[in-house]
């Protein structure tokens, strides 16, 4: 079969390799669609690396096979799983915790000491067929598809997860102005669960008037080019000079990172969303602003097997239409024009059709 192989740190290949085997807890996956996510454009070009308990670097095993926003079939199936037949039409959570460590045990899955990731620590889905561990099947990791979510549709069913357990941890609620900073497909997400969680004004500032744009599909109430005007006058302007309730950061800006308590309520909430670059990843922060304010800054940065089930059933209702978010489509072949494409920003969720 063909897959995207990484030989080494930033280096990749598409290679012809063999058909993977699986043991009696696993299953086999015949995958149909894989979408591309910023953490992919890093490992391309040897930015990336997850971060163990103690907050050192966790390196990728070579040779390995990269994708994980991914579905499509289930072919095989071991002898000692069960609730599941082939045929079944599947998408697979790609962040798998241990469920055993103490932040599992407490319920906080995205945040597991002993974490193994598909397209990490596991080969993962640019490829024609993918292992689906034990890990996935044992914690609820799999979402069954209904004929109502395309194969294309439930790759975005992590991003929205993801975007879940940011609002949850921010607890965007009833009746908040929430600003997001960043129009991506991370901020697009973001602004229709807003709306959904009961935001009464959802603001996004971005630089690009192409994202601007694209962000007006997804419900928004005002948009701000940061380029073209002082963004903290607006907010403030738009708030009658007390600031928003919420402020979702989903571009790595060290400007943006510092600017928001300028812009947040007293008592309001600021979710560092984005990270910033390892080799850069410092900023300032007045913490008289933090203290005075009473204000709470987290962040966020996975999901749970809960989280993801939940996003699932947010897409098939069509609650967020994620099919709006798919600008561009290639096939495996053309995989490092997917690449390029989702580097340039010229569209914004790219999709590689295997």
């Amino acid at each position: 079969m063909k897959a995207v192989v990484f030989l080494k740190e930033g280096k990749s290949n598409i290679l012809e390799v063999k058909v993977p085997k699986i043991n009696k807890n696993e299953m086999l996956l015949k995958v149909s669609s894989c979408g591309i996510c910023g953490t992919d454009i890093k490992l391309e070009a040897g930015r990336s690396g997850k971060i163990d308990k103690k907050g050192k670097k966790r390196s990728m095993n070579y040779p390995m096979i990269i994708g994980h926003e991914f579905s499509g079939t289930i072919v095989e199936i071991g002898d000692n799983v069960s609730g599941y037949k082939i045929g079944d039409r599947v998408n697979v959570m790609p962040n798998l915790p241990c469920g055993k460590c103490y932040y599992c045990q407490i319920g906080h899955h995205e945040l597991c000491d002993d974490e193994k990731v598909i397209g990490y620590d596991y080969n993962g889905a640019f490829a024609e067929y993918v292992v689906i561990p034990e890990r996935a099947i044992r914690l609820n990791g799999i979402n069954k598809l209904s004929d109502k979510v395309t194969f294309e549709e439930a790759t975005l069913i992590e991003p929205v997860a993801v975007s879940i357990n940011c609002q949850y941890l921010s607890n965007v609620s009833l009746g908040d102005v929430v600003l997001f900073i960043g129009a991506g497909p991370i901020g697009c997400i973001g602004i229709r669960l807003a709306k959904i969680n009961g935001a009464k004004k959802v603001i996004v500032a971005e630089i690009s008037e192409y994202r601007l744009e694209f962000a007006k599909k997804f419900d928004v109430d005002i948009c701000i080019n940061s380029t073209q005007e002082d963004i903290v006058k607006r907010v403030l302007d738009e708030t009658d000079g007390k600031g928003v309730d919420k402020i979702i950061i989903c571009c790595s800006s060290g400007e943006m990172f510092e600017k928001s308590l300028l812009m947040i309520k007293k008592m309001g909430e600021i979710n560092f969303f984005a990270s910033m670059p390892k080799n850069n990843s410092y900023i300032t922060l007045d913490a008289n602003l933090v203290h005075y304010k009473e204000v709470k800054i987290t962040g966020t940065y996975n999901s749970t097997p809960l989280q993801n089930n939940l996003a699932y059933k947010l897409i098939e209702r069509r609650a967020i239409d994620v099919k709006k978010l798919i600008t561009h489509r290639f096939s495996l072949s053309d995989y490092y024009k997917a690449i390029d494409t989702a580097k340039s920003g010229e569209g914004m969720k790219v999709i590689v059709n295997i």
